[in-house]
């Protein structure tokens, strides 16, 4: 763990985190485990959300992800509808009604929790937003406040949760990170809507973090669970994760050379700028460790030097080789 000296709070005690939103030093009292806010920023609104920020909320089985959806209300008032006109008794037409009005009592609901969580969904936005430009720190702080401050409905809180720990392991707080998304992503949300996410490209953001902290067995078993949807097949390529997971068990094959190509040509395909920045940085350390020229690694490097120096210095925290590696490379930035 990095030395990061004492505690704005306890003096006597170590502090194991620099606050994401303030950057004060805090010891575990203050910032338990795994918040990224020490205990004023924790605690500088008024929480919504009862219980820890980090709680898994149950994931719905398959009735009810059916009997809250919209379409499905659609469906079953058309069906009364139908059913009213053609009904023979006045007894059937009565239930008829009633059920109608049932449905559309159920709807109301739904469309009071969805409207509800509206300012939750839009924080998320920005935190997306944050994502894209690799500010990993800006969107982790985003993300784990609309989980403590704003009202969100279960699937929003379930992505938010992912988000949260995809944005801490950027930024270099890895085991952290693995205390989110070890849960979410083996739990029963990955079945669900967007969640579906976390067969594909949850797993491999998973067997990664795993994987950057040291844990190769972890990593090679969430990278063995990696079941994409069909859209994913697509519009989502594992190579860069494979690539990270080889050099990191410190392998130098072909097959690094091979994914990192592949990865390349993912990203610019999908215009997805901070994995072509990542991936360059991993290309310009694979190229260095097979002793390549020097030109050659300066060429590979040319887009990681796009990225903020954070982003670098977060995915090689707990990678010795790799930190030593940017410190030389970045070290003028």
């Amino acid at each position: 763990m990095d030395a990061l000296g004492r505690c704005g709070v306890h003096l006597e005690a170590d502090a194991v985190l620099a606050c994401a939103r303030c950057g004060a030093f805090a010891c575990e009292a203050c910032a338990p485990s795994p918040t990224l806010l020490c205990s004023a920023c924790q605690h500088r609104r008024v929480p919504r959300h009862r219980g820890p920020f980090h709680q898994l909320p149950p994931a719905p089985g398959f009735l009810r992800r059916w009997s809250t959806s919209i379409p499905v209300f659609y469906g079953a008032f058309a069906l009364l509808a139908i059913g009213a006109r053609v009904a023979s008794s006045a007894r059937a037409l009565f239930w008829i009604v009633v059920s109608a009005v049932v449905v559309v009592l159920l709807g109301l609901v739904r469309l009071v929790v969805t409207l509800a969580a509206r300012r939750g969904r839009a924080v998320l936005s920005m935190g997306l937003r944050s994502m894209r430009v690799q500010a990993s720190r800006e969107a982790a702080v985003v993300f784990e406040e609309a989980l403590r401050f704003e009202r969100l409905d279960d699937p929003t809180r379930a992505l938010s949760l992912w988000l949260f720990g995809a944005s801490a392991s950027a930024m270099g707080e890895h085991q952290r990170a693995l205390e989110v998304l070890e849960p979410i992503t083996t739990s029963g949300w990955r079945h669900h809507g967007h969640l579906r996410l976390l067969r594909g490209p949850g797993q491999i953001v998973l067997a990664v973090t795993r994987a950057l902290v040291g844990d190769a067995e972890g990593a090679a078993g969430a990278r063995a669970a990696y079941r994409p949807t069909l859209v994913q097949r697509f519009s989502y390529s594992p190579s860069y994760g494979d690539a990270l997971m080889a050099l990191r068990r410190g392998e130098r094959g072909e097959s690094i050379a091979r994914d990192l190509a592949a990865s390349i040509r993912h990203a610019r395909r999908m215009r997805d700028a901070p994995l072509s920045r990542a991936t360059s940085l991993l290309d310009g350390f694979h190229r260095e460790r097979i002793g390549e020229d020097p030109a050659v690694i300066e060429a590979a490097l040319l887009e990681a030097r796009l990225s903020p120096l954070d982003a670098h210095r977060g995915l090689s925290r707990h990678w010795p080789e790799l930190a030593a590696f940017v410190e030389r490379r970045f070290a003028s930035r």
